[in-house]
């Protein structure tokens, strides 16, 4: 059904970033308290790591679920958030761009890790257990606990992740502001969500000049999916036992900036090359013309 130029220009209008916000927590607190009271009467060990997949795959969906009624209820349609597949689609660029993007994450990580080891010791030291925690996890369950930690990462993380900030985020934004400020303000936010601020930072707005450029976000979901699957690889990857110690962060520090200074001025070039005009309609306006064209 195409689309009058009316409500193409009333879109991502009514659809609230603060509601989904809202929702968000208190979906956290109703999940908390369900799985203390689980616990309570059916007995079983929350302090397995498990159930913070549980958790995220809950709050996810349920959020991804909320924002796909959200567009139905204003009448956004989905196959014009999605977009169509593009004809030919360069994957070996995007998968260099990936791999530059993972490489900025990973060496982000490592400098600023160290930088404030000298400083905040304590701070780094939890930072570090924390992730040899996830590398080395004490569940009831290894093999179900890898099985679903992969499913989470590789599937479920790119697909809610890239619709609830790309696909809503950035655009509801980009109607309230303008694309620039909101891909920048998004990228940012989703940053701080995750462990890793600045790198994520950065991946954040490469995928969202992935789906500003193609107007698909079946490419920000694909190129998610591949950060996720060579970072989950990593993490098999035979290490020392106190390859996690400050003493061996600060050693990694000369191949971290190495690693920084091969991949940076891709993604500042990629970045500069395809970073929106403050005019520029957000994907779903420009679907929407196509298609009402093509009808």
């Amino acid at each position: 059904m195409p689309m009058n130029s009316s409500s193409v220009d009333l879109v991502f209008t009514r659809p609230k970033v603060r509601q989904l916000i809202l929702w968000g927590f208190l979906l956290s607190v109703v999940l908390g308290f369900g799985l203390g009271i689980v616990q309570a009467i059916w007995g079983g060990n929350l302090e397995d790591p498990i159930w913070v997949f549980v958790v995220y795959i809950s709050t996810s969906t349920a959020l991804s679920v909320w924002v796909w009624q959200q567009f139905r209820r204003e009448g956004i349609q989905l196959r014009l958030v999605m977009g169509r597949w593009p004809e030919r689609p360069r994957w070996l660029a995007i998968a260099g761009l990936i791999l530059a993007a993972l490489g900025f994450s990973v060496s982000s990580f490592l400098i600023a890790a160290a930088v404030l080891s000298y400083q905040f010791p304590l701070f780094v030291e939890q930072i570090l257990r924390q992730i040899d925690a996830e590398a080395t996890p004490r569940t009831a369950n290894l093999l179900f606990y890898q099985v679903v930690s992969a499913i989470t990462t590789i599937v479920v993380a790119p697909i809610t992740e890239e619709w609830i900030f790309r696909g809503f985020i950035l655009q509801r934004w980009g109607v309230k502001w303008n694309l620039p400020l909101a891909l920048i303000v998004s990228s940012v936010w989703f940053g701080l969500l995750h462990l890793n601020p600045i790198g994520l930072t950065i991946f954040g707005l490469i995928m969202g000049l992935l789906y500003i450029k193609t107007r698909s976000l079946l490419i920000p979901i694909a190129g998610h999916a591949l950060n996720n699957l060579v970072a989950t690889g990593m993490m098999f990857l035979p290490k020392d036992a106190n390859a996690t110690s400050i003493a061996t962060l600060r050693e990694s520090l000369p191949i971290a900036i190495f690693l920084m200074v091969i991949s940076a001025p891709w993604l500042v070039w990629y970045i500069a090359k395809n970073f929106p005009r403050r005019d520029a309609p957000i994907p779903y306006i420009i679907n929407a013309q196509e298609d009402a064209q093509n009808c």
